[in-house]
């Protein structure tokens, strides 16, 4: 899948599952077919738009994404920023980028409108660096996504849980354990040093008498 150079919705599911263990809220850590796990995903919400997503809507068949649709970035985005905010239990914070620029007239992402359903996902994506504007300025959010460009999104997404994870590693509490053993370590080669230089200046005490 990572060869394909458009993949479709399904094949973006399958690249997660197989490539991390970020769905493992919606799958139960099971491996699933494209099938099973495109329902499952459909009906947790995880194709919806932010607003759906946190308001826990369930699409109209009508609007329902379908798995053999081609992945674009704009739903590339959705799906990144709702996974992210899935796992991490913020759904609160899916739509603060609207909130944030709300009232204004100019999205910071130009061919990206504040009002546009993907306009937090796009930005929560940029702005975690999930996700790049290609020429520094536009989201280009039809453009096709490639198995190789989704696998390093969720890398990324995969970096960050294990690097906030890593981060709550008290430091000093582990270098003072490494000390603590070290001077164990020590203290019992000095003993064993002690007692094998004792038994040899016995060994030639008892020579001589």
């Amino acid at each position: 899948l990572l060869q394909v150079s458009e993949i479709t919705v399904g094949q973006m599911l399958m690249i997660t599952q197989s490539n991390s263990n970020l769905l493992n809220n919606y799958n139960d850590g099971k491996i699933l077919s494209e099938n099973e796990l495109y329902k499952k995903i459909i009906s947790d919400g995880l194709l919806n738009s932010a607003t759906e997503f946190m308001n826990g809507e369930v699409p109209s068949s009508k609007n329902k994404i379908s798995k053999n649709q081609k992945l674009n970035r704009l739903l590339c985005a959705r799906f990144l920023w709702n996974l992210y905010n899935g796992n991490k239990n913020t759904k609160a914070q899916l739509s603060k980028y609207s909130v944030m620029f709300a009232g204004m007239d100019d999205s910071p992402v130009p061919d990206v409108e504040i009002n546009s359903p993907d306009f937090d996902a796009v930005l929560g994506c940029i702005e975690l660096e999930f996700m790049n504007l290609n020429d520094g300025i536009n989201f280009e959010g039809e453009k096709s996504v490639s198995g190789i460009e989704f696998s390093e999104s969720i890398k990324k997404v995969k970096w960050f849980f294990w690097r906030k994870y890593f981060m709550k590693i008290n430091f000093k509490l582990l270098f003072d354990c490494i000390i603590d053993v070290f001077a164990v370590f020590f203290y019992l080669a000095v003993m064993i040093y002690t007692k094998n230089k004792n038994e040899e200046k016995n060994k030639i005490r008892s020579k001589w008498r």
